[in-house]
């Protein structure tokens, strides 16, 4: 009877070891892989930063060059 409770109380233990770790390797697998909604938060947040980057240097400018003809829809 003893030896049968220590063998249930080992299969649990593996099951709960097996649940941990598969809930870790989930929560890495999320971490590794952010959502479609994360990704275009990222992208827009580089595209601001870089867009930042070039008007402070002179680089970009909102103001279309006098010289040249724009049409404007």
């Amino acid at each position: 009877m003893e030896r049968d409770h220590a063998a249930w109380k080992i299969e649990r233990l593996d099951e709960i070891e097996s649940l941990r770790n598969r809930k870790r390797d989930t929560e890495r697998a999320e971490k590794i892989e952010p959502s479609e909604a994360e990704q275009h938060a990222n992208l827009v947040c580089a595209t601001q930063d870089s867009l930042a980057f070039l008007l402070n240097k002179g680089k970009l400018s909102l103001v279309p060059p006098k010289e040249k003809t724009f049409i404007w829809a």
